[in-house]
């Protein structure tokens, strides 16, 4: 939760993606075998979306270590888990969507390419 806040302040969206961050929050989102791993993963995406507004580093680093994929993975979820709500997770995929894909040319063109509507 700290990291959560902490990705709202532009002074660390910088020092967050220099320190791997994303890559790290990509693999606890890929994590689906886990039981009760549902709100994590919703976490992982908010502050996803968080540290990739407004920020074409991290949009691009997210690009970079496949990202965009797991976003298009998550958009539809395939199964239910008790350890969380499946509404507010999907609202964080589709916030992830919005705040790091669309409006950078690159992300957009790479998530159509891969068939991402």
């Amino acid at each position: 939760m700290a990291l959560l806040s902490a990705s709202t302040f532009n002074y660390f969206k910088d020092d967050l993606q220099d320190h791997g961050i994303i890559e790290s929050l990509i693999e606890i989102i890929k994590d689906t075998a886990t039981p009760g791993s549902l709100y994590i993963r919703e976490l992982a995406f908010n502050i996803l979306s968080n540290v990739c507004e407004d920020c074409r580093n991290n949009q691009k680093a997210l690009r970079r270590y496949k990202g965009i994929e797991v976003v298009r993975d998550n958009i539809t979820l395939k199964q239910v888990d008790q350890s969380g709500n499946c509404t507010t997770f999907t609202v964080a995929v589709l916030d992830c969507l919005s705040k790091s894909i669309y409006g950078n040319k690159r992300s957009e063109a790479h998530f159509l390419d891969i068939e991402g509507l």
